[in-house]
């Protein structure tokens, strides 16, 4: 049950995939030329879907040493004319909150506080430096690595075609290659990784009505590896610019896989949609062509909106951490830099373990420069990239993962709220818990327990609200959908991204044909900038009405009135506690 609040949390739960490598003569398998490296691929079945994994390929200089909490680099160019056939996994440094435990008891079943408080107690008391467990043997702070799959059908063709042309050296120029998405997996910027969820064949599979496509999925720095900010010497959101580094790979090599560089679709769920919206804001619209097209954002969590203020005191709390785990003061960001991996790991995993209930401690801020100020606010000032076409939707049960089941009593509430929006002032405080969710327990709001009351305001201020502010800031022609699917909760919506077959997902069905006509949507969203395609129920752009597409078993088809059309999102779209 435990392990069920973590699948949630962060939609990254394994589906139970009928995915298979198939044993043949390493001869047998293209290699790519990157120029730095050579690459050989794995080939990959869900019959009767064939594909060649690229894996572990590198696409940013190990950002240790020197290079820590410091913006990614290219690798170096300095050629290696061994095979790589990226066998060695690799993930980046993560840790997980404490609180998870509970939030998986809790939506299990498991209501009596005695017993959840027991549980919270005994992980505080465990989780000391004496009592950290050994990190996955694949975790290493070098790990900007990506994968490459492509379905053979592209590979072979492009290649056959580029055989037959002398002077040929690549397999796409730009025009005719296949489209590409780009997966940012979830996980509150602390922990997943590029293999979470399991290999995409389902929707590779259902792309194959048009030609196919391509998906990336990349490694980014997590937790204070990637998100420590608040002092110089430390760039900011450096797990954010991961991410951009990797998309800018696509664009120099991506046609040598078959990929076109101008069809580049990136897709992300939980902190992986917060980072596309990040993308999307990037330079507050001022810093040139971006190196994706089109935007598909599930669920979006921009997470604990930090100020300044907020990243310094973060900071702080990381040196004494670090002395702590180290039994020696930590002062200065060189000091920090010069620790041994065990001893950062060993900090990151105390500070994120003891994050508030709900939160995850690192996250993106303000940076005034890729980040220049919060999202909401960009997108209500016009500083975005407007050619950008986007897709967004998000769950009708966000919060419940991240409310405390303690919060009990309108005094619980109000701390809570302070929390979420720390620097907040005291008329902020007072509007949110009194005027947008007022202490009215009869269902009249949606709530009836402080719990529930607390969910609906922090999935507001973190999730539900963005995908209004995006769809408003589109004008209209953004493309949104209400994930129904019971029982909602958050990440709950990744298993139907990428079913794999009439397989479940800890415990709640998927529904395989549901999962094929959301595949489809995505799949034709990435093709053609429109999730419509003949025998799918019509997906309307949001315009006037507001209209949204209810993605439901019993219901699929219908459209609805926004519910995030309200006032408590026009409220939070001013950015109050900026």
């Amino acid at each position: 049950m435990i392990l069920l609040g973590i699948a949630l949390l962060h939609g990254l739960a394994r589906i139970g995939a009928a995915t298979s490598t198939i044993s043949s003569p390493a001869s047998s398998l293209p290699i790519v030329d990157l120029g730095y490296t050579l690459h050989r691929a794995t080939l990959n079945f869900s019959d009767p879907y064939h594909y060649y994994n690229f894996s572990n390929i590198r696409f940013g200089k190990a950002p240790v040493g020197d290079f820590r909490f410091q913006a990614p680099l290219p690798p170096s160019k300095s050629r290696n004319k061994t095979v790589n056939d990226g066998q060695q996994g690799v993930i980046c440094p993560q840790a997980t909150p404490g609180w998870i435990d509970v939030a998986g008891l809790y939506l299990t079943g498991t209501t009596d506080l005695a017993v959840l408080a027991a549980v919270q107690t005994e992980e505080r008391l465990n989780r000391t430096p004496a009592n950290i467990p050994a990190p996955d043997p694949r975790t290493s702070e070098d790990c900007l690595f990506l994968d490459v799959i492509v379905p053979t059908a592209i590979y072979d063709s492009t290649h056959a075609k580029c055989k037959r042309q002398p002077g040929c050296k690549s397999t796409g120029n730009g025009s005719t290659g296949a489209p590409v998405i780009i997966w940012i997996f979830g996980g509150g910027y602390t922990y997943g990784d590029k293999t979470n969820p399991a290999a995409p064949a389902g929707l590779l599979s259902e792309s194959e009505v048009h030609g196919g496509i391509i998906f990336v999925a990349m490694n980014y720095r997590l937790g204070l590896f990637g998100f420590l900010a608040g002092e110089l010497g430390i760039t900011p959101n450096a797990g954010i610019l991961d991410q951009r580094l990797a998309m800018e790979w696509v664009q120099e090599y991506i046609h040598l896989f078959g990929g076109d560089p101008n069809q580049v679709t990136i897709m992300g769920e939980s902190s992986g949609g917060g980072s596309v919206l990040y993308h999307i804001t990037a330079y507050g619209g001022n810093g040139g062509k971006l190196p994706f097209q089109r935007g598909i954002l599930q669920s979006p969590a921009t997470n604990q909106p930090l100020k300044t203020a907020q990243q310094r005191d973060i900071y702080q709390q990381t040196l004494s951490e670090a002395s702590s785990v180290t039994s020696s003061r930590i002062s200065t960001v060189q000091e920090l830099k010069s620790l041994s991996f065990e001893n950062l790991y060993a900090t990151n995993y105390m500070v994120v373990g003891n994050s508030d209930y709900g939160s995850f401690t690192y996250n993106p801020g303000p940076d005034r420069f890729y980040v220049p100020d919060f999202p909401s606010r960009l997108l209500s000032e016009g500083r975005f990239d407007h050619s950008i076409l986007i897709m967004v939707g998000h769950n009708i049960n966000e919060g419940a993962i991240f409310s405390s089941p303690f919060i009990t009593t309108q005094a619980d509430y109000v701390t809570a709220v302070e929390q979420i929006i720390p620097g907040a002032s005291q008329e902020v405080i007072a509007y949110v818990t009194e005027t947008l969710y007022p202490n009215v327990l009869n269902g009249s709001f949606s709530y009836t327990t402080q719990n529930e009351r607390f969910a609906l305001t922090l999935s507001d201020l973190y999730i539900t609200c963005n995908t209004r502010f995006l769809a408003l800031a589109f004008k209209g022609l953004a493309y949104s959908y209400l994930f129904s699917v019971p029982p909602g909760y958050h990440g709950v919506d990744v298993a139907y991204t990428f079913n794999d077959g009439p397989a479940k997902d800890e415990g709640y069905p998927v529904n395989a044909t549901l999962a094929g006509i959301f595949q489809n949507y995505i799949g034709t969203f990435a093709a053609t900038g429109s999730p419509n395609y003949a025998g799918l129920p019509y997906f309307p752009r949001y315009g006037a009405n507001t209209t949204v597409l209810d993605v439901n078993v019993t219901n699929l088809g219908s459209r609805l009135v926004d519910p995030m059309a309200n006032q408590r999102c026009t409220y939070w779209y001013t950015t109050p506690y900026a």
